[in-house]
């Protein structure tokens, strides 16, 4: 299923995978629910896109360098258009 979360985690898995170690994103939710699968992967066991997030989270355990994770405010569309 093509979600927004689903878009989100799709972003980050391809910045991990090119060895990012500062990634910064608008959606608060998708590092919500990171953090939640690398601290308690139990809890996500439901979730529609669990296997995404296992993942990011693999990589982000087996990655040599650490990886930071930022929330950056969204940027209004209207700024594009001036």
């Amino acid at each position: 299923m093509l979600t927004i979360n689903r878009a989100e985690f799709e972003a980050v898995l391809v910045a991990v995978q090119k060895s990012n170690t500062e990634i910064a994103t608008d959606s608060a939710s998708s590092l919500f629910q990171i953090r939640k699968q690398l601290l308690n992967p139990m809890a996500v066991l439901h979730h529609l896109h669990r296997e995404l997030l296992k993942d990011i989270v693999n990589l982000i355990q087996s990655s040599p360098s650490t990886i930071t994770f930022y929330k950056v405010n969204e940027i209004p569309l209207w700024y594009y258009w001036q």
